[in-house]
């Protein structure tokens, strides 16, 4: 899969794209895709999350932590879109700006776990990195004063752009599929952007005005439906059919000779995960994605 991308792009969502573009393929060439809505029309519970976390900011810090740890003792849940998914994922970000709590409930790791994952002589050589950097030079040119604005610009730029686009050029023309998508047509991306935000989240309706005009053309159970994201049951796989392969390519011994993991750290997440006691999905499905790459890519090198 990694060399299908050309890049290490984590994303497991690349593999239901690639199945659905190859059942399409077999009636068209050319296909059109809802890309963008949901990151110009406010279509995730981030937008939702937008104002409360910047009321979350401004809580007393010790009270945050102890949210933070009693959210993190529910039950992990599989469920796309549940409360404690959506409560995992708020709680996450805790304590940061909202530009990197953002980050961190589209299941970004956060930079103590970045540390943790890395070797040790890897870890020094980064010591002086924060990938939020990244983060803050880009969002610098972001609206202020409307976090529903600020949270548009975060997602067009460091998700759709870099992520959901890229996964799916990839995936449907791997499959000799075009697709096209109409929502992020210049003259419609401009008129959505001039919208004010009331527009698109009213209460906790998200893409409000979407929904408005499409009502009478659409069955109002797929307008009224929750969200649902565009996934793969990645947690039950690792346990199951992937974990030969878990266990093969992220073993302790082949951690080391290559050098740029902390094997320790890593057979940690693994244990838990196999076992049920934490989800460590998505920094074992990124490992896992980053290693294959890495080896297709880069073979033989070692930072040992």
């Amino acid at each position: 899969m990694g060399t299908l991308l050309d890049e290490p792009l984590a994303d497991a969502a690349f593999l239901p794209t690639i199945h659905l573009a190859h059942h399409a393929r077999q009636s068209v060439t050319v296909a059109l895709s809802g890309d963008g809505a949901d990151e110009l029309l406010a279509g995730y519970p981030t937008f939702l999350a937008a104002r409360p976390i910047e009321s979350l900011r401004r809580l007393p810090r010790v009270l945050v932590r102890g949210a933070t740890r009693l959210v993190e003792a529910l039950p992990d849940s599989r469920q796309y879109g549940s409360p404690s998914f959506l409560l995992k994922r708020f709680f996450r970000g805790a304590g940061c700006s909202p530009d990197i709590a953002i980050q961190m409930m589209m299941g970004g790791l956060t930079h103590p776990e970045v540390k943790s994952l890395l070797s040790p002589h890897v870890r020094e050589a980064c010591a002086a990195f924060d990938p939020a950097e990244d983060i803050a030079e880009i969002m610098a040119r972001a609206p202020v004063g409307d976090p529903i604005s600020r949270v548009t610009y975060h997602h067009c730029k460091l998700y759709l752009a870099g992520q959901t686009l890229v996964k799916m050029d990839r995936g449907t023309m791997g499959r000799a599929l075009e697709v096209r998508a109409p929502f992020l047509d210049p003259a419609l991306v401009e008129l959505v952007c001039s919208m004010p935000s009331s527009l698109k989240v009213r209460s906790w309706e998200t893409k409000h005005v979407l929904k408005r005009a499409l009502r009478g053309r659409l069955p109002n159970p797929i307008l009224e439906r929750r969200k649902q994201g565009f996934g793969v049951p990645v947690a039950r796989w690792l346990r199951g059919p992937l974990r030969p392969l878990l266990e093969e390519i992220l073993a302790g011994e082949r951690l080391r000779e290559v050098g740029l993991f902390d094997a320790e750290r890593v057979a940690q997440l693994v244990s838990e995960h196999l076992d049920g006691r934490r989800d460590h999905r998505n920094a074992l499905w990124s490992l896992l994605i980053f290693e294959q790459w890495r080896e297709a890519y880069l073979p033989g090198q070692r930072w040992a």
